[in-house]
């Protein structure tokens, strides 16, 4: 991970140099390269780490958490309001990013047009003209901090079985040989597993009709069905990935994400049927939840515990630390006068 921030500040101060390419990246690589685009764009001031975290009640994202961020926000607009404008620049910079117009290098390439997104949360030109990324990992960035902006915290448990590309992990020296043998056994194997559920199936329900019922035997209470462990929840409940993913709460990510993916892969959708169209994007959005959900408890790891919440903390210390002060400073003279009424 240090190479690769290394790698990327080369890239940002080297004017000669436009933009990073990757020729088809790995699962892995991609998801390290999305945790530091992001993790430089906060220490270049381009992304505020309160983004990697869900708004406050009643706000949008990005939204200052406090008064010292809003007090940032205020003296950052009025600088940028008393600095005119640079001659012959192609793109004035916006007032609701003025971070990430600034993140790029001094005699970097202007590409791209102003800011598109909400003040105050970088769009993709802005994650291009800072990082000099592409266009496609810049809305990558854009659609982490989206589904950022919605993930809990403390956010539901992603299961071990949530789908991974198999495409993305397959070894380069396998041939397609090996792989049909080795679907066609997979296939096989699940087929006996078949076969034998069912012959199990029909022995215990012939011996059940053979076996002699007592006339007005009592009938004994019906087995319990056993449910998951209390706390854990089902895997489509609200505690888990799948019913978080699939829920209201994260509507507004999941339809953006998916018609990313159909775009991105419209000449292989359009030779499926309708049913299977919706069945492999249901799929793909699966596998792009997991890697984005991944990258942001990635960052939350490194940036620590949220700002908001340390600087509460850290008042709530020292609040405390206050008034045990004076609580002591105050306990000699409580002493002299119960002395004084003592005698």
């Amino acid at each position: 991970m240090r190479t690769l921030e290394l790698v990327y500040q080369e890239i940002i101060l080297d004017p000669k140099i436009i933009e990073f390419t990757v020729e088809d990246p790995a699962t892995s690589f991609s998801q390290l390269r999305d945790v530091v685009c992001l993790k430089l764009a906060i220490d270049l001031g381009v992304l505020s780490p309160e983004m990697l975290y869900p708004p406050p009640q009643g706000g949008p994202p990005g939204a200052p958490s406090g008064p010292a961020d809003s007090q940032q926000q205020q003296q950052q607009q009025q600088q940028e309001a008393s600095q005119p404008p640079p001659e012959g620049s192609s793109s004035a910079a916006s007032p609701g990013a003025p971070e990430a117009s600034r993140g790029g290098p001094p005699g970097g390439p202007q590409k791209g047009g102003p800011h598109s997104g909400p003040p105050g949360v970088p769009c993709a030109e802005c994650f291009r003209r800072a990082l000099k990324e592409t266009k496609s990992q810049s809305v990558r960035l854009t659609e982490i901090l989206a589904l950022a902006a919605v993930l809990p915290d403390p956010p539901p448990e992603l299961l071990e079985e949530s789908p991974v590309s198999s495409s993305s992990r397959r070894d380069w020296r396998q041939s397609d040989a090996d792989l049909s043998a080795e679907a066609l056994q997979q296939q096989q194997q699940q087929q006996q597993q078949e076969q034998q559920t069912a012959a199990a199936g029909q022995g215990s329900g012939a011996a059940a009709l053979r076996r002699p019922v007592a006339a007005g035997s009592p009938r004994g209470p019906p087995a319990k069905r056993q449910g998951p462990p209390c706390g854990k929840g089902a895997p489509g409940g609200p505690r888990s990935s799948v019913g978080f993913q699939g829920g209201p709460q994260c509507l507004p990510v999941r339809l953006k994400i998916k018609r990313r993916l159909k775009r991105d892969n419209f000449d292989l959708l359009l030779e499926l049927p309708l049913q299977q169209q919706k069945a492999e994007l249901e799929k793909q959005w699966g596998e792009t939840y997991a890697m984005y959900y991944r990258t942001i408890m990635k960052l939350r790891r490194l940036l620590g515990r949220r700002p908001a919440a340390a600087a509460a903390e850290a008042a709530a210390e020292q609040t405390a630390a206050q008034e045990t002060a004076a609580a002591a400073a105050a306990a000699p003279g409580e002493q002299q006068k119960r002395r004084r009424q003592m005698s």
